[in-house]
């Protein structure tokens, strides 16, 4: 029965993520007319995106719930992870990451680093995680490999997960995101030019780590 509430519950947050993930684009480029009719007809658009995204993230909350039970582990991850969906979200449908996003992810993870202190939790490893994350993707972003705000989400990573685990992290994601832009290149007939959104592939990566590798 607590599954089913934890599923149903995932499935409202669900439904929010992707409502964020379409406003918050809208405010940070510029207020969003107040239209009845735009409201019901992007309800229409979004129906069936936003019913995929619910069932997904209500399940990976059960799956979460399933590994840590009810734990600090398990709030800090649903909460943080959360957020970092909604970054997902528009960084895919718009290939940028907004500071205002991840900032409320990493002063969460930075929340929860405090309380694990408190706790008698060794934090150096999350700490040390955040620093050599975001070291090495600003050193990818400075050549142009990523983009910076892929340094945001990595640092956000490290902080989470710590060190071992954000390695991890960090390969899944550079070989998701290299299968699809290879797949993308022969699709496309190897048209140069072409942005892949690197930020979904992390929080994949992340969401993987987190609920599959101890």
């Amino acid at each position: 029965m607590l599954v089913v509430l934890i599923f149903i519950f995932g499935l409202f947050i669900g439904s929010m993520v992707e409502w964020f993930s379409y406003k918050i684009p809208k405010e940070e480029n510029g207020p969003m007319k107040s239209n009845i009719e735009k409201c019901f007809k992007y309800a229409r658009r979004v129906f069936n995106k936003r019913t995929i995204i619910s069932i997904l993230i209500g399940s990976v909350y059960c799956m979460l719930y399933f590994k840590y039970k009810f734990s600090i582990d398990f709030f800090r991850y649903t909460s943080v992870c959360t957020i970092l969906f909604v970054v997902a979200l528009i960084d895919y449908k718009t290939k940028d990451v907004y500071f205002s996003t991840t900032c409320i992810a990493a002063v969460l993870s930075i929340a929860f680093i405090i309380i694990g202190y408190f706790n008698g939790v060794n934090i150096k490893s999350y700490v040390f995680a955040g620093i050599a994350a975001g070291i090495f993707s600003t050193i990818l972003a400075a050549l142009n490999v990523i983009g910076w705000g892929d340094v945001e989400i990595f640092i956000v990573c490290g902080l989470l997960v710590g060190v071992y685990k954000v390695a991890v992290v960090v390969f899944i994601s550079i070989v998701l995101c290299g299968v699809y832009g290879i797949y993308i290149l022969i699709r496309k007939n190897n048209k140069k030019g072409l942005r892949v959104a690197f930020g979904p592939y992390i929080v994949v990566a992340l969401m993987l780590v987190i609920i599959f590798v101890k």
